[in-house]
């Protein structure tokens, strides 16, 4: 649009060298005109005066009948070509008045061309902000906290009440929630440590996540059940055990990772601590309660 108003003054001032070339053509030609009108009608005047000396000498001999005939002619041309001059004078001044009617309109013209471009441009710029407005919406999160995982693409379409991203807060604490079969969860009690060893970050690597056990579910939960939490298949049910962890990130110092929710993780739980010697000295107790 802007390229618009720029052609549109260009077109202005060619036109305006236009029409006022014009002016002069014909202001020209009315000067040109009005000097062989001048001329013209001195000649008339002259062939008028020696016709009038020429009628009374008709009978005397001294002027034939052709000469005289010749003389009217003569007259009569120059009136023609006199009427002739006038006529083209007054077409020339038509359409010098024209011209310069249609140059005084240029600028109103003109101005009115500039108004409905520059409305035109109001109206896209209105557009392209109403469009930027919909294409982007600012939400600003109500605490401090991070984005944990973002679920649309960059560039598509998203429709009213779809999930696009899902926020943590800074402070909030990251629970794991392990799944155990009744045969393993007799042991397992509130407060017992536990080591992670996630998938996406391998153990070799990152070392194990730790946390302890803070809630046990009182009853299990139906294979058909697991399987729409978790979209794993379980052949005997589940009892649902959550551990806090101790932090929120796996790895030391360049490889310091966050940890995000969904991760899979594999789990260690520790049911008893027992000193080394006990452990040492267990073959031997066993033996001991043989021999008895």
């Amino acid at each position: 649009m802007s390229g618009d108003l720029k052609a549109n003054e260009e077109a202005f001032e060619s036109q305006r060298r236009l029409l006022k070339g014009k002016i002069d053509s014909l202001t020209s030609q009315l000067r040109h005109m009005e000097s062989q009108a001048a001329l013209r009608r001195q000649y008339a005047e002259i062939n008028q005066q020696l016709l009038k000396k020429m009628e009374p000498l008709k009978g005397t001999g001294y002027i034939s009948t052709v000469q005289l005939i010749q003389q009217r002619g003569a007259l009569l041309e120059q009136q023609t070509e006199l009427g002739a001059l006038g006529a083209q004078d007054l077409v020339t001044r038509q359409q010098l008045e024209e011209v310069r009617s249609e140059l005084a309109q240029l600028p109103l013209n003109v101005s009115i061309k500039r108004n409905a471009i520059r409305s035109k441009l109001a109206e896209v710029e209105q557009t392209l902000v109403q469009n930027e407005a919909r294409r982007a919406y600012v939400i600003r999160a109500p605490r401090d906290g991070f984005i944990s995982a973002v679920m649309i693409e960059e560039g598509q379409a998203v429709q009213r009440g779809q999930p696009v991203i899902t926020e943590m807060p800074g402070n909030s604490e990251m629970q794991a929630q392990l799944f155990v079969s009744s045969r393993r969860v007799g042991f397992i009690r509130l407060g017992s440590s536990v080591l992670l060893r996630l998938q996406a970050f391998p153990y070799q690597d990152f070392g194990q996540a730790r946390g302890k056990v803070c809630e046990i579910s009182h009853s299990a939960l139906s294979p058909d059940d697991v399987r729409r939490l978790t979209g794993r298949q379980f052949d005997e049910p589940q009892y649902l055990i959550k551990v806090s962890l101790n932090s929120g990130s796996i790895g030391q110092m360049d490889y310091n990772k966050l940890l995000l929710p969904g991760m899979v993780v594999e789990a260690s739980i520790m049911l008893r601590e027992r000193r080394l010697i006990e452990w040492l000295f267990e073959p031997i107790k066993d033996l001991k309660w043989t021999l008895q």
